[in-house]
C-alpha cells in the first residue's frame, strides 16, 4: 500500500511539470536548431568548404583519354563537387594520394580508351585514400555501386549477344541488327534515370527514408533532451526523505521503481503530443502512418522507458543541477553521434559503426522505428529491456550513495 501511495503521489508531481518541460524543450530545441543552422551556414556557404579531390593517372600521350577528361572537367554537375586532378604515372599519382593531397586516384592503364573503342574489356582501378572523411567514403559507396550496374549490364549485353548467335538461319546483317537493338534496349532498361532513380532507392539509410530516418532519431534525441527542463523531478530528494521511506519500509529499489514509473508516463504523455504533431505532418504531405502491430506499440513504450531509466541513472549519479544537466547533455550527444543521429553509421569511421552496436541511443532509436511502418522483433526489445534493466540497477546504486 505505501508502495502505490507513494507511486501516486510522484505520478502528481511528475505531471505538475508538464507543460514547463514541454515549453523547455521547445525553447531548447529552438536554441539547438539556430546553432545547427548557423554551424551548417558557416561551414557550406563560407570557404571552408572544399571540392572533392580526385586525381587521375594516365598516361600523357593518350590523346583520347586527355580530350575525354578536359570535356569531363567541364561539366557542370562535375565541376561543383569534384576536382580532377591529372598524373602522367602510378606511381606519382600514388604518392600524391598517400601524402593527404587526394582523396582517391583512379588510374587508367595505358591505351585505355583505345581498348574500350575496339571491344577490349578493360577495366579501371580506383585507390580510396584513408584519411579522406566522409565525403571520400561517399564516393567509394557511389563507385562501388556504380560497378555492380555495370557488371549486371555488362552480363545482359553478352547474354544477349551470345543468344543471337546461336539463332539459325540469321544473316550476319540481321544479326548485327538485332544486336544493335538489344544493347539500345538494354541500355535504356538498365541505364535509364527513371528507373535508376524512381523504381529503386538506394540509401544509407536502409528501407526508411531519409525523411522517416531522421524523424525517428528526432524523437528519440527530443526524448532524451525531456532530462534537461526535468532536471528537477530526476535529482535525488533533498535531505532524509529517502532515508525516511526506507525505514519505514519503502526501500530505495522501490522508491527508484516507483519514480522511473511517473516520469516514464510523463514522457509517455509528452510523446503523445510528439505523435499528434506527426501525424499532422503525416496529413498534409499525405504519407501514411502505419504501426506494424503489438511489437511496434511495445518497441516505443521500452524505448520511452529505457530513456526514462537512463536519464534517471544519470542524475542518481550526477546529483548537483549543473553537472547533471551537463552529463544528460554530453552524454545524449555523444551516443546519438555514434548510432548515426546526424549522419548514417555508414559514412562513420568503422569503428563508431561497431560502438553503436553497444549503445542504448541504438536500442531507442530501433525500437521507435515501429512508428515507421518497420517491425520491431524479440531481439529489439529484448536489447530494450536489458538496458532498462541495467540502468535502473544503476540508478539504484547512485540513490544509495547518498544514504548516510
Amino acid at each position: 500500500m505505501m508502495y502505490f501511495t507513494y507511486l501516486l503521489l510522484q505520478i502528481k508531481k511528475s505531471y505538475k511539470y508538464f507543460i514547463s518541460i514541454v515549453l523547455g524543450t521547445m525553447i531548447f530545441i529552438g536554441l539547438i536548431g539556430v546553432l545547427f543552422v548557423y554551424a551548417s551556414q558557416s561551414l557550406y556557404a563560407g570557404e571552408s568548404v572544399s571540392l572533392v579531390k580526385i586525381g587521375v593517372a594516365m598516361d600523357e600521350d593518350d590523346k583520347i583519354g586527355n580530350m575525354a577528361l578536359d570535356m569531363v572537367q567541364t561539366l557542370d554537375s562535375v565541376k561543383t563537387y569534384c576536382e580532377l586532378k591529372q598524373y602522367h604515372s602510378l606511381d606519382e599519382g600514388l604518392a600524391v594520394l598517400e601524402s593527404g593531397e587526394i582523396g582517391a586516384l583512379l588510374y587508367l592503364p595505358d591505351g585505355y580508351y583505345d581498348k574500350i573503342i575496339s571491344g577490349k574489356d578493360t577495366p579501371m582501378t580506383i585507390y580510396i585514400g584513408e584519411t579522406g572523411g566522409s565525403t571520400i567514403e561517399l564516393f567509394r559507396i557511389l563507385t562501388d555501386a556504380g560497378s555492380l550496374v555495370l557488371e549486371s549490364a555488362q552480363v545482359a549485353f553478352r547474354v544477349s549477344n551470345e543468344y543471337c548467335d546461336s539463332v539459325p538461319g540469321v544473316t550476319n546483317e540481321q544479326r548485327d541488327n538485332i544486336e544493335i537493338e538489344i544493347d539500345k534496349m538494354n541500355l535504356l532498361k538498365f541505364f535509364a534515370r527513371s528507373r535508376l532513380f524512381d523504381d529503386s532507392m538506394v540509401s544509407a539509410t536502409g528501407s526508411r527514408t531519409i525523411a522517416d530516418y531522421y524523424i525517428n532519431a528526432c524523437f528519440v534525441l527530443l526524448l532524451c533532451f525531456f532530462g534537461i527542463p526535468s532536471a528537477a523531478l530526476f535529482l535525488p530528494e533533498a535531505g532524509k526523505l529517502g532515508d525516511k521511506l526506507s525505514a519505514a519500509g519503502l526501500s530505495h529499489e522501490k522508491q527508484a521503481l516507483a519514480e522511473i514509473t511517473a516520469r516514464c508516463l510523463l514522457f509517455l504523455s509528452i510523446l503523445v503530443l510528439m505523435v499528434g504533431v506527426y501525424l499532422g505532418y503525416c496529413s498534409m504531405t499525405d504519407t501514411p502512418f502505419i504501426m506494424d502491430g503489438i511489437g511496434a506499440a511495445l518497441g516505443v513504450f521500452l524505448s520511452v522507458l529505457c530513456v526514462t531509466c537512463m536519464i534517471y541513472a544519470i542524475y542518481q549519479w550526477f546529483s548537483q543541477p549543473l553537472t547533471g544537466v551537463m552529463a544528460v547533455f554530453l552524454l545524449t550527444i555523444a551516443m546519438a553521434y555514434c548510432s548515426g543521429f546526424f549522419l548514417p553509421t555508414i559514412f562513420l569511421p568503422d569503428i563508431f559503426a561497431q560502438i553503436s552496436n553497444f549503445l542504448p541511443t541504438t536500442a531507442m532509436m530501433n525500437g521507435m522505428a515501429g512508428m515507421f511502418g518497420l517491425s520491431v522483433g524479440g531481439k529489439e526489445c529484448i536489447t530494450l529491456l536489458i538496458f532498462c534493466i541495467v540502468f535502473y540497477f544503476l540508478a539504484v546504486l547512485g540513490k544509495k550513495r547518498h544514504v548516510a
